[in-house]
C-alpha cells in the first residue's frame, strides 16, 4: 500500500483464491470511502508484490501508479485518471540476467525510480523523466520499453526499499539483521553504506519500509514464523512497526 500527496490511501489487493480477480483500490483518508477500484485481468496474481505512487502528477494520465509484476523484466503502471493499466517492459544491456522488480523508491530529490528484486543484491533505476513521457498501448498485451540503468551490487540480499529528504536509500540486510543507509550520490561500496539499526530481536525480517512524520523513516518487521495450520503450510507473522530514525 501506499498514500499518494492527495492523501489518498492505494492498496493492492491480491487474493489468495485463483477464482478472485487481483485489483487496486484508492481510498479517501478523511471518510474512510473507496473513490475507486480497477481490476487487474489479464495478469498472474503470484507475480503482483507491491505498489507505488508517483508523487510527480502527470497532466494528461493524472496520477500513477507502479506496480511490483515479478516477471521477466517488467512491472505495470497505472493510470487513475485514464482508469487503466500497461506493461512496462526493461532494457538493460549491462546485466545479462533477468530483473524481477520487487521493491520500489522514488528519490524525493532526483526523477529516479529505484527498483530491486527480491532477496537480490542487484539494484537498478529508471528515469522518471522518460517514464512520465511514456503512455503505453491499449492492449494490456502490448508492453512498451525503457532503459533501466545497474547501478551495482547492495551489501547483500535484501527487502524493502525507501528514499528519505535527502535522497539517501534505506533497504534491510536478510543475513545481517540490519537496516543500512545508502548515500545514492555515492557508490554501492561499504564505505558509503551506514548500518541504523541492527537486531535479531528487533529486526527478524523486514517486508516494508514507509515515511513517517518529522522526516522519520519506519519499518514494519514480522518473525517469519513457519507453521502447519491443517493441511495448509503458513507464515504465522506477527508484525510490528520501529522507528528507525529520520531522513533529514
Amino acid at each position: 500500500m501506499d498514500i499518494d500527496s492527495r492523501g489518498r490511501l492505494w492498496i493492492l489487493d491480491v487474493p489468495k483464491s485463483n477464482e478472485v480477480i487481483p485489483k487496486i483500490l484508492v481510498y479517501n483518508t478523511l471518510t474512510y470511502t473507496e473513490l475507486l477500484s480497477c481490476d487487474l485481468k489479464n495478469v498472474l496474481k503470484d507475480n503482483l508484490n507491491t505498489i507505488i505512487i508517483d508523487p510527480v502528477v502527470n497532466a494528461f494520465t493524472g496520477s500513477r501508479a507502479y506496480i511490483g509484476y515479478s516477471n521477466e523484466n517488467e512491472i505495470l503502471v497505472y493510470s487513475l485518471k485514464e482508469h487503466r493499466y500497461w506493461r512496462l517492459k526493461f532494457e538493460n544491456e549491462n546485466s545479462p540476467l533477468n530483473i524481477f522488480a520487487s521493491y520500489f523508491a522514488v528519490s524525493k530529490r532526483e526523477p529516479i525510480l529505484y527498483l530491486s528484486g527480491k532477496s537480490d543484491e542487484r539494484l537498478f533505476s529508471v528515469n522518471l523523466n522518460i517514464l512520465r513521457k511514456l503512455n503505453g498501448p491499449p492492449a494490456i498485451i502490448e508492453p512498451a520499453f525503457i532503459n533501466v540503468t545497474y547501478l551495482g551490487n547492495k551489501l547483500g540480499p535484501s527487502s524493502g526499499l525507501i528514499s528519505d529528504f535527502k535522497g539517501n536509500i534505506y533497504y534491510y540486510l536478510i543475513r545481517d539483521y540490519a537496516v543500512v543507509r545508502w548515500n545514492a550520490k555515492k557508490s554501492l561500496q561499504a564505505e558509503n553504506h551506514k548500518i541504523l539499526m541492527q537486531s535479531a530481536e528487533k529486526l527478524p525480517f523486514v517486508t516494508q519500509f514507509f515515511a513517517g512524520p518529522q522526516y522519520s523513516i519506519w519499518a514494519v518487521t514480522n518473525n517469519n514464523t513457519f507453521i502447519n495450520v491443517t493441511t495448509t503450510n503458513e507464515f504465522n507473522l506477527f508484525e510490528k512497526i520501529i522507528k528507525i530514525g529520520t531522513g533529514f
